[in-house]
């Protein structure tokens, strides 16, 4: 029997198979790479614009700080000598106050996206910065108020004072007296009840005390004229004009509380800037 060999079949990969692998796998890696491409894309976009954010988040409580600083200095320099000066100048605190209150929530202010970015120390350090500013800016917001509130009592006691003060103490016209002595009485009376600020307290016990000596020299004065007492009338006359010069007095003591506050003011002005 004749043994006829076997011949080996070979499978021969056609040339279009070989090259429909090859593009198949450069494929994959092109989609792999370029889905990372896209993750670093995003990645990098979203640390530009966290940096970005958080800058514009810095820019925002500097520029609160000094522009509160260039206000708050131009309004302390602004003359307080006439009741015009004095209602210009607490309608620039007051719109000054208004400011501060405004920006409360100026550190709260950051995108959701970024907001957990506050953990990092780096970036910690923009939201403590903004909130120790709001601290020093509601107590700069606070002696602002007693600042205002201290020129408003002055306007109103002014106001009384001028009501109080006419005619000429050199001739106490007797067809006036009893009218400007009840004037005056009706001032301490007023000055007895009238409610102020903490700051403007020291003033007001100070002209209550000199109101009160003012209306009985003024009694007196009327008493001494009513009995036809000429020795007593001129004593009386001479009593109530001394009063009258402790009265004006008064306003050496106003203007030492005024400058009290307002170093109180400025002090805390400085302390906002450091």
């Amino acid at each position: 029997m004749k043994l006829v060999p076997l011949k080996k079949k070979f499978h021969h990969t056609k040339p279009s198979s070989r090259i429909g692998l090859f593009l198949s796998h450069h494929k994959k890696i092109s989609i792999a790479l370029g889905g990372a491409l896209f993750v670093c894309l995003i990645a990098g976009s979203y640390i530009w614009w966290s940096f970005s954010a958080w800058a514009q988040f810095e820019d925002r409580y500097v520029s609160l700080r000094q522009n509160t600083a260039t206000k708050f200095s131009d309004t302390l320099k602004l003359p307080v000598g006439t009741a015009d000066q004095k209602i210009k100048k607490i309608a620039a605190f007051d719109e000054l106050g208004k400011d501060i209150t405004g920006q409360q929530n100026i550190c709260e202010d950051v995108p959701g996206l970024i907001k957990w970015q506050h953990t990092v120390s780096a970036i910690k350090r923009y939201e403590d910065d903004c909130k120790s500013l709001l601290v020093k800016l509601g107590v700069l917001k606070t002696n602002i108020t007693e600042m205002t509130g201290y020129i408003k009592d002055e306007q109103a006691v002014a106001t009384l004072i001028q009501t109080a003060s006419t005619g000429s103490l050199a001739e106490l016209d007797e067809t006036t007296m009893q009218d400007t002595a009840a004037k005056w009485h009706t001032f301490s009376e007023k000055m007895k009840v009238l409610k102020v600020t903490t700051e403007f307290e020291p003033v007001l016990i100070d002209l209550r005390t000199k109101s009160d000596h003012l209306d009985a020299c003024w009694q007196e004065v009327i008493a001494a004229h009513t009995a036809k007492d000429r020795a007593r009338f001129e004593k009386a006359r001479d009593e109530l004009s001394r009063a009258y010069g402790s009265f004006k007095d008064s306003r050496q003591v106003s203007d030492k509380v005024s400058a009290e506050v307002q170093k109180t003011l400025e002090a805390q002005y400085a302390q906002n800037k450091s």
